[in-house]
C-alpha cells in the first residue's frame, strides 16, 4: 500500500490524501549545492486537487532565456502559494542571472503524522530571518479523512511585517469572494475557504504555464496586511461538507501536532 502521507524529505516534497483531497507541499532547498539553477521560491507552496479537478496550482515555468522579466516572475515567490513577506523574495536572486537562485536560510519537512482522522505534513524556512526582525515560517499541513484541508501558518517574528497569501487557481476554476469568503467553482466541483478574520479577500490576474512557451491567464487570491498576531488558519472545504469553525481547527492541528503554535485571535 501507498503510505499517506508521502514525505521525500531529502528533496523537498510531501503529498497527502484524504477523501477527495490530494494536498503536495514543497520545501526544498536550492539544489546544485545551493546555486539554485532550476529553484523556484516556492518554499511551503501547496497544491490541492479535489477529486480529478486541480484547484490550487504550482504555475509552472513558462520560459528561459527569450523573456527574462516572465521567466523571474513564474519563478518567484509571489507567483507560489506560500507566504510573502514586505514583498521580499525567499530567495534571493539577481534578475540577470537567470539560472542562478541563492539559497537564504534553512528549510525542512520536520514531521509526519496520522491519525485516525486525518494525515499531516509541517514543515519551516527561515529564508526571512535575514529582516528585521527576523521572521521563521512554519506551515502545518491537515487533511482529514472527509478532504477538509486545514493549514495551520505561523509566522514567528512576523508581527509588524507585511504579510501576503496568494493562491493560483487553475484556469478552469472560477473563482469569486462573498461576504469576504473566496468560492471555487467549475462544473461539477466547487468549494470555499474560510479563514481567520485577518484575511481579506480579493482576486488578482494570475498566469499558469502547462509547458514551455505556454501561459495561459487565470486568477490569483490574494490577501494580506501587517496583523498583530503570528498564527493564521486556512480551511479548504469541499461541497456537499459541513463548514467547520475555525477554532475547532486550529485545536486539531495542535492536537495532532502538539500544543507548539500561538493561537489565533
Amino acid at each position: 500500500p501507498i503510505s499517506n502521507p508521502v514525505v521525500f524529505p531529502d528533496f523537498g516534497v510531501a503529498v497527502l490524501h484524504g477523501g477527495e483531497s490530494c494536498v503536495s507541499v514543497s520545501n526544498g532547498a536550492a539544489g546544485t549545492q545551493g546555486f539554485g539553477n532550476h529553484k523556484h521560491n516556492d518554499q511551503l507552496a501547496i497544491e490541492w486537487v479535489l477529486g480529478d479537478q486541480p484547484i490550487f496550482i504550482d504555475g509552472g515555468s513558462y520560459t528561459y532565456t527569450r523573456n527574462p522579466d516572465a521567466r523571474n516572475h513564474f519563478r518567484s515567490t509571489a507567483q507560489h502559494n506560500t507566504v510573502i513577506v514586505d514583498e521580499e523574495e525567499q530567495n534571493t536572486f539577481d534578475p540577470e542571472a537567470l539560472f542562478r537562485m541563492n539559497q537564504e536560510g534553512e528549510c525542512s519537512l520536520e514531521s509526519s503524522v496520522s491519525s485516525e482522522e486525518c494525515v499531516g505534513v509541517s514543515g519551516f524556512h527561515t529564508a526571512y530571518a535575514r529582516l528585521d526582525p527576523p521572521v521563521r515560517h512554519q506551515r502545518r499541513i491537515l487533511v482529514r479523512d472527509d478532504g477538509i484541508v486545514v493549514i495551520s501558518d505561523h509566522l514567528d517574528g512576523g508581527t509588524g511585517h507585511r504579510l501576503c497569501w496568494h493562491m493560483l487557481a487553475h484556469p478552469d476554476v472560477q473563482v469569486t469572494i462573498i461576504d469576504n469568503q473566496p468560492i471555487l467553482k467549475r462544473e461539477g466541483t466547487s468549494a470555499k475557504l474560510i479563514s481567520s478574520r485577518i484575511f481579506n479577500w480579493r482576486v488578482e490576474k494570475g498566469w499558469y504555464s502547462a509547458g514551455y512557451g505556454q501561459r495561459v491567464p487565470t486568477q490569483a487570491l490574494m490577501a494580506d496586511g501587517a496583523p498583530d498576531e503570528e498564527r493564521f488558519i486556512l480551511v479548504f472545504v469541499p461541497e456537499g461538507l459541513e463548514t467547520p469553525n475555525i477554532d475547532e481547527m486550529a485545536d486539531l492541528a495542535d492536537t495532532v501536532f502538539g500544543n507548539t503554535q500561538s493561537r489565533p485571535k
